[in-house]
C-alpha cells in the first residue's frame, strides 16, 4: 500500500514527486538517501535494509523513478527465483528517460526476465523548454505490461486492502488538495514558492482521511496493526537544484527531515 503524487509545471519542466512508503513493520529500517553513481551520472535514492534496491530515485538531469506494489492477484505464478521490485528500481536509473525504461522492460519481458511480482513502475522525464514534465507509467501484472501516460498532476496508489475503495479515498483527497495548491504550479516560481509548494505536498503526505485523526487504512499517512506507512520521500526538481526529503517513520508525527541536494546537470 503506497500513494504516490506528481505536481509539474515548475521553472525549467520542473515538478515534485513523492511517496509514502506503506510496508510491514517488521521490516528493517531503510537508509536515509545518499548520492551514487548510476550510468556515469549522480542518483539520489534512500535503500531498502532487506534487499538493496529502493522504491524511488532521481538522477542529476531531473529523471525519476518510483516503484509501487501491484494491487490485484498476479495473471501468473511467480517465478520461483523472483528478485526484489526494488532492484530493477536501480537497474532502471541507469536509462536516461521513460522511453529507455519501456525499452529495457519490453525486452524483458519477452525474454522471460520480468522475474518480479506484480508491480506499478512510475517514471518521470523533466520538460524542455515550454514542455512540462509528463509522467509515464507501467503496470506488470506477472504475465503482461500495460502502459500509460499522464500530462497534469496525478495520484497513483497501491493497496491491497480494499484496492478500489483505498485508491478513489486517497484520489479524491489528493483532487481537494490540488484545487488549493494548483495556483502555485507556474513556470516562474521562486525558490521560496516552491520550498513552500514541497511543504504543502508533504504535508499532504503526512495527512489522515476524514472522520479519522489518529489515521486508517484509506488515509494517505496509513495506520494498520500489519501495515503502515514506514516512510514519506519528496523530490524537488528545479530549475538548477534537485532536491530528495525523506521522513522515517509515519510523517504525520512531524519528524526529522532529511535533505539531500545535488546541482542539476544542463
Amino acid at each position: 500500500m503506497c500513494t504516490v503524487t506528481f505536481l509539474p509545471g515548475l521553472p525549467r519542466g520542473g515538478y515534485l514527486l513523492a511517496t509514502n512508503r506503506d510496508e510491514s513493520p517488521r521490516r528493517l529500517p531503510a537508509l536515509a538517501p545518499y548520492a551514487t553513481e548510476l550510468g556515469r551520472r549522480l542518483v539520489l535514492a534512500p535503500r531498502d535494509a532487506d534487499a538493496g534496491g529502493t522504491w524511488i530515485g532521481v538522477d542529476e538531469h531531473g529523471f525519476a523513478l518510483c516503484v509501487l506494489n501491484g494491487d490485484r492477484p498476479a495473471a501468473a505464478p511467480a517465478p520461483a527465483d523472483t528478485v526484489s521490485r526494488g532492484r530493477l528500481v536501480m537497474e532502471l536509473l541507469a536509462r536516461r528517460s521513460p522511453q529507455e525504461v519501456g525499452a529495457d522492460l519490453e525486452m524483458r519481458a519477452r525474454a522471460g526476465g520480468l522475474r518480479f511480482k506484480p508491480f506499478k513502475l512510475v517514471a518521470v522525464q523533466p520538460g524542455e523548454g515550454a514542455a512540462p514534465a509528463r509522467l509515464v507509467r507501467a503496470d506488470w501484472d506477472g504475465k503482461a505490461l500495460a502502459w500509460s501516460g499522464l500530462d497534469g498532476p496525478g495520484c497513483v496508489v497501491s493497496s491491497t486492502f480494499e484496492p478500489e475503495g483505498v485508491a478513489a479515498a486517497r484520489s479524491l483527497a489528493f483532487a481537494r488538495f490540488l484545487q488549493s495548491v494548483r495556483p502555485d504550479l507556474r513556470a516562474d516560481a521562486t525558490e521560496e514558492q516552491l520550498d513552500a509548494l514541497a511543504a504543502e505536498q508533504h504535508d499532504f503526505h503526512a495527512s489522515h482521511a476524514a472522520g479519522a485523526p489518529q489515521g486508517d487504512a484509506w488515509s494517505v499517512c496509513m495506520h494498520r496493526a500489519e501495515a503502515r506507512t514506514v516512510s514519506s520521500t519528496l523530490v524537488l526538481v528545479g530549475p538548477d537544484r534537485i532536491r530528495m526529503d525523506y521522513v522515517a517513520g509515519w510523517p504525520c508525527e512531524d519528524g526529522e527531515i532529511l535533505v539531500s541536494e545535488m546541482a542539476r546537470a544542463t
